[in-house]
């Protein structure tokens, strides 16, 4: 028997169309593998054979497997009578297969099997949650897709990797090292959607940490890969072709002191490294820096993006309050704003910046202490040799993010800033006024936000 999926916002609510083999023969609640019975639905001979069990690393996450002889294998998957998302399955020996991500911990939702018009009925899926795991005190507004960042709740749980729906709720995460004490402050989507990617780091001038690196986890958290970069600190980024950027403590004695300053450095995926720049090649050591017992931190750069239609990296230094244009085929830097070596002139000053994004010739900086007692978000437009404020933003209640902070262009001349310590995100509208906000209680820290429409291939 066929079944037909009319509509994937309305096709199997919760309360109708959901079957539930004995009461509980889909559900899973400890990750074990389950198997609908003979009073679920009859898909002989299109699709048959229908498992599902929950990630025993990740419980928000499920796999489903089934046998069929058609082609293009999906399965869709809500709560109640919302579709969020569609997981393509992969044909393997004979049994196909698909990891969904999407349904927030600790929720009853539901999924259903299909290929083309032939289609399961749907049944119920029940994820796990992560323990002590704080919720948000405030929600308002929309925000679409999935917001991918770092998240500490002090006196809770250690910071780490997460990824948050449009209204806050948690739908993935990985817990690395308990214990030991590292920092992370950025997670990227694979650009296949098979893997999430994070970074381990300490700020450290003595010897570098053997643990730190880069973190690849599966969507589902079984397989986990370190890729060792002892030096790394702050950001990195994924090209196309899974090559990392990311940013290196570039240490050198000077004078018998020991001087941190920073590179830019890419790892290719069969372990090759270059490196694209570095501050000793490109600035003057002027002595001054962030005093440690060890020695000096110089530049402390803390931010790193790539703009691949000017095929140039750009990279903030937080002691240096600069934010830096770096060709990436040549290493030459174009331009400099901010400090005493900036070649474009500008008329409002950012200090300790964080985050920031490059989109034409427009510039979103997160400014997080160039004003007493507050931080803002600042757009300026690049022209020539000046940076032209456009426009300044200020949280109300006013806000103050001594480090971290971001802010990341959405559709429709809206924004997104995150407001590091803060623990809060909030989206700004065309009018530059704050539309929606997702806060958590005080002594939750946000690192920077990477955000994507969907998480399923």
């Amino acid at each position: 028997m066929l079944f037909i999926l009319l509509a994937c916002t309305d096709a199997v609510p919760v309360d109708t169309a959901l079957s539930t083999p004995g009461d509980s023969s889909a559900v899973s609640d400890s990750g074990g593998e389950t198997t609908p019975d003979d009073s679920g639905p009859d898909t002989t001979g299109a699709i048959t054979d229908i498992t599902v069990s929950l990630s025993p690393e990740i419980a928000s996450v499920f796999t489903v497997t089934w046998k069929s002889d058609l082609t293009d294998g999906v399965v869709h998957f809500g709560v109640g009578e919302q579709t969020i998302g569609t997981a393509t399955g992969r044909l393997d020996d004979g049994t196909w297969s698909a990891v969904v991500v999407g349904i927030p911990a600790e929720t009853t939702g539901w999924y259903a099997v299909a290929h083309g018009e032939a289609s399961s009925e749907g049944f119920p899926i029940t994820t796990g949650g992560l323990a002590g795991f704080p919720a948000p005190v405030e929600v308002s507004g929309d925000l679409e897709g999935y917001t991918l960042t770092t998240f500490l709740a002090r006196g809770e749980a250690k910071m780490q990797p997460v990824v948050f729906n449009g209204q806050g709720e948690l739908v993935w995460w990985h817990t690395y090292n308990e214990d030991r004490e590292w920092f992370s402050s950025r997670v990227r989507l694979s650009a296949d959607k098979q893997s999430i990617y994070y970074n381990t780091y300490h700020i450290t001038l003595s010897e570098p940490l053997s643990f730190a690196g880069i973190i690849k986890v599966s969507l589902d958290g079984t397989a986990v890969e370190t890729i060792p970069l002892p030096e790394n600190h702050h950001d990195f980024l994924l090209h196309e072709d899974e090559t990392i950027a990311y940013i290196k403590f570039d240490r050198r004695e000077v004078d018998g002191t020991l001087v941190a300053g920073d590179a830019i450095v890419e790892r290719a995926p069969d372990g090759t490294e270059t490196t694209i720049w570095s501050t000793w090649d490109d600035l003057i050591w002027d002595g001054k820096g962030v005093e440690r017992k060890e020695g000096i931190f110089w530049t402390m750069a803390n931010n790193l993006e790539y703009n691949a239609d000017q095929d140039a990296y750009i990279l903030g230094s937080r002691d240096r309050n600069a934010i830096l244009h770096i060709d990436r085929s040549t290493g030459a830097t174009n331009w400099i704003l901010g400090s005493t070596t900036a070649t474009l002139t500008q008329t409002d000053i950012f200090i300790g910046q964080h985050g920031f994004h490059l989109d034409g010739d427009d510039l979103l900086v997160f400014d997080n202490l160039g004003v007493p007692g507050r931080s803002r978000v600042i757009r300026y437009t690049i022209e020539s040799e000046t940076a032209t404020t456009t426009w300044i933003h200020e949280n109300m209640p006013v806000m103050l993010t001594e480090y971290f902070g971001d802010v990341l262009p959405l559709s429709g001349d809206r924004m997104l800033v995150a407001w590091g310590q803060g623990g809060r995100l909030s989206v700004l509208d065309s009018t530059h006024s704050t539309s929606s906000e997702r806060a958590w209680k005080i002594g939750t820290e946000l690192g920077f936000v990477t955000q994507e429409p969907t998480l399923m291939p």
